[in-house]
């Protein structure tokens, strides 16, 4: 086991050189901040390995990341339910998307790290799910999305639930975080 002044050179060594970079994140638990490592397009063709593609279209390192940590925070949250990493659901691609297996509900979970796709994805996806759960990174975003909410007529408004991403991933009950009737009615 090498020692942590010697773990931070080569750290630093790898970082200056292009190979790896850091990225910090609040996950929403105590003890502040956590740091992941990726390993970049440099640090792959020096290995000699293969660049891994990301989990979503257009998504990125931190996309990831989160999507890793929900999807098996939901899988914990929800037995007995289908979950899946990018699907398509009527010719849309969808972040998370969790399907009951003995009740017929589709409930969709749109990552939004920026405000770039926010408009397409609750417009669209909201007519190809029963529910769809909007998590935003920041507070800006989430603004975003609930001024967009609101211009839709009212039976879509209901089938739609704002929450923050830290809050997503550290609840135990999806209807502690996001009031809403549907996801009362389903236990979830």
């Amino acid at each position: 086991m090498i020692s942590a002044s010697k773990f931070y050179l080569i750290l630093n060594a790898l970082k200056r050189k292009g190979f790896i970079n850091d990225h910090t994140i609040n996950l929403g638990g105590r003890g502040g901040m956590t740091t992941f490592l990726e390993i970049t397009q440099s640090g792959c063709e020096d290995l000699g390995m293969p660049i891994k593609p990301h989990l979503t279209r257009g998504g990125n390192f931190i996309t990831d990341i989160w999507i890793n940590k929900i999807h098996e925070h939901l899988r914990e949250i929800m037995p007995g339910w289908k979950i899946n990493i990018e699907k398509e659901v009527q010719n849309k691609f969808i972040d998370i998307v969790a399907e009951g297996i003995y009740q017929p509900f589709v409930l969709a979970i749109e990552l939004e790290l920026s405000e770039a796709n926010l408009k397409n994805n609750i417009e669209k996806d909201v007519d190809k799910v029963d529910f769809l759960i909007e998590t935003c990174v920041d507070e800006n975003i989430l603004n975003k999305a609930d001024e967009i909410t609101k211009t839709l007529p009212e039976e879509k408004q209901k089938k739609i639930g704002l929450c923050f991403l830290t809050q997503l991933y550290r609840c135990l009950k999806l209807s502690k975080i996001i009031d809403s009737q549907i996801l009362k009615e389903r236990n979830l």
